[in-house]
């Protein structure tokens, strides 16, 4: 499984290190990965990222072929990491999740001001 995500944030070196989401179930696991791609994009008053992120985990436990675990998924924290700024406001307008050929989409799904952005 694989996700896309879509972000604005005012520090243009930000980067997300794991993203913590309550599933279906209840139970909270952190969304870990093996690789990503992060492209940043400058505009007035902000920075918009596209991150794609590649072969999934719930902690430690691969996701392939669990899409149906994380409907109705909510995102509790999302760890950040700038090399220039010490604090973050990010907000996730899009996280979309891809496992062979189902998705499932998110929008306007997590905001924050002033998140510790020092890994």
């Amino acid at each position: 499984m694989d996700l896309i995500v879509k972000a604005t944030t005012n520090v243009s070196d930000l980067i997300i290190d794991f993203i913590e989401v309550k599933l279906k179930s209840g139970k909270t696991v952190s969304l870990n990965w093996d690789r990503s791609n992060v492209t940043h994009f400058e505009t007035d008053n902000s920075t918009s990222f596209f991150a794609e992120y590649y072969y999934l985990y719930f902690g430690e436990e691969r996701v392939q072929g669990r899409l149906s675990e994380l409907e109705n998924l909510s995102v509790e924290a999302v760890g950040l990491y700038s090399e220039t700024h010490p604090f973050a406001d990010i907000s996730i307008e899009e996280m979309k999740f891809t496992d062979g050929e189902d998705a499932l989409t998110f929008k306007n799904i997590y905001s924050a001001e002033g998140v510790s952005a020092d890994g």
